[in-house]
Parts: C-alpha cells; structure tokens; sequence
C-alpha cells in the first residue's frame, strides 16, 4: 500500500516546472511580484499573501502572521522566518516530499480502519478520505476561455489562467504556490488535505503552461459545502518598498538563530 501512495503522488505531478533549455539552465526572469488573496464566503479576502519574486528567490509575506517565507527552487529549500520572534528554520523540499506522503498513507490507513469497523457511516466516510487523496478526478478544459474543471465526488474545482510564455517566470510562480500549499500541510497535517488544490495547480502550469489567475473550490465532506477562492494577479515590477523590504529580510536572516523545525514550532 505504501508504494501505491508513492505511485499516486509521482502521478499528481507535484514537482514543480522546472524549464530547461540547449544551452543550460533556464534565466532568471526579470523581478516580479504575486498577489495572491484568499477568500470564504465574504467579499473581502480572509487573507492576502504579496509574493515577491527577486534574483530568483521567492518571498512570501502573509498578511495573517508574522512571518516571512523564502523560497530557494535552486537549492530545493525554504527558510521560515519569524519577524516577531527573530528566529528561523529551514524546511528541505524533500521534507515537504516526505510529509506528503505521510498525509497521504494518514488518510489511507483511516479509511482501511473504517472500512474494517464497517457500518454505513464509516463506509461513507472511509469513501470521502479515499475521494480526497486516490479518486482519479474527471478532468475538462475549455481552451477558448483557459478554464480547467476538475470534479471528484467529494470537490468541484473551477480553475482560470493565462497562457505563460516565460517559462522562467511561469516555474517561480508554480513553485511559490505549490511550496506554500505543501508548507501549509506539513505545518498542518491535520487540516484539509492539498492533494486537489496541486493536482490542480500541476494541470495548468505543468500540462497547460497556464499561469492561474483565479481558482475556486467546492468540498463536499460532513456538514455542510465548504467553497474557498483564490484570485492571483501578476505585478511586473517592483516598488522601492519591496526591495528594501527583501533587503531587511535578507539582512535580519545574517543574524538571527536557525532552529530545527521542531523547535521553531514548540516555541511559539
């Protein structure tokens, strides 16, 4: 069973674009920033994350917390840095490789559990687990309009993008947020699962080269339907702000301890 679990995450296509070209790698694309918002039923955004892209590093700073992420695709790492606190750590993308699959074998085995206790409760729960993680979504695209439907019995994912023909840029902005939504589970394991959210991310930017501008989601677990959106918008340059923002970041970074994660997280 645990070499299914591998066999389906390699299938999801969760590693990010990473272009190449006959000469090399690909350039560093010009800085650029992300605005990404997030939202519930409100019109206004339960968050915002401004996602700063600069010498192909990738800053993310979320209006909820205290915290700056910086995500390094070249050295497969990313560095959590606590403003408030003045401390950090650092998280491997093989550590994010690891905890998927760990969520991943998690709903597996609760859905075998169930499955052996029987009852039409558990059987429907055991399903919805399953629905999450092993159900093949039936997936249409409407080329004219660059929507990607994705439908499992338990989601609906209406996705909107724009061609990307900067293959460099289109790898940042994959990489920001497939590593945001894989750093939310590792930090999260117990919340709702990002299986979905990077199937959907991995069928625009990998097989459609399409950058997302707007994604919305329908779950369809116990209780009642749970539908969350995220719009993201591309600024092509910079403000003075935002550099010197990176700078502090990049200078506070030289001087503030770097904690093992389990540290970095019983500490605050």
């Amino acid at each position: 069973m645990h070499g299914k679990i591998t066999t389906i995450l390699v299938a999801l296509s969760l590693v990010v674009v990473t272009p190449t070209h006959a000469d090399g790698p690909a350039p560093v694309p010009a800085d650029f920033k992300l605005r990404i918002a997030s939202y519930g039923l409100d019109p206004k955004p339960v968050y915002t994350e401004e996602v700063v892209i600069r010498a192909g590093k990738i800053y993310v700073f979320p209006s909820n917390v205290k915290e700056v992420t910086v995500i390094d695709p070249a050295r497969s790492t990313l560095d959590i840095v606590d403003v408030g606190r003045r401390c950090q750590c650092e998280v491997t993308f093989a550590t994010l490789d690891q905890a998927m699959v760990k969520i991943g074998r998690s709903l597996v085995e609760a859905a075998e559990k169930l499955e052996k206790q029987g009852g039409k409760a558990r059987i429907v729960e055991a399903k919805m687990a399953r629905d999450l993680f092993e159900t093949k979504p039936e997936v249409t695209f409407d080329l004219e309009r660059k929507r990607l439907l994705i439908k499992t019995p338990v989601a609906d994912i209406d996705a909107i993008g724009e061609p990307e023909t900067d293959l460099a840029r289109l790898a940042l902005i994959d990489s920001a947020i497939v590593n945001i939504a894989r750093l939310g589970a590792y930090r999260s394991p117990d919340d709702l699962p990002p299986f979905l959210e990077l199937r959907t991310l991995a069928e625009m930017t990998g097989a459609r080269k399409l950058r997302p501008t707007s994604i919305t989601y329908l779950y369809r677990l116990a209780g009642p339907p749970q539908k969350m959106r995220r719009t993201y918008q591309v600024v092509p340059t910079l403000t003075d702000r935002e550099i010197e923002a990176i700078q502090r970041i990049n200078k506070l970074r030289e001087v503030v301890p770097s904690l093992r994660y389990d540290q970095f997280r019983l500490d605050r």
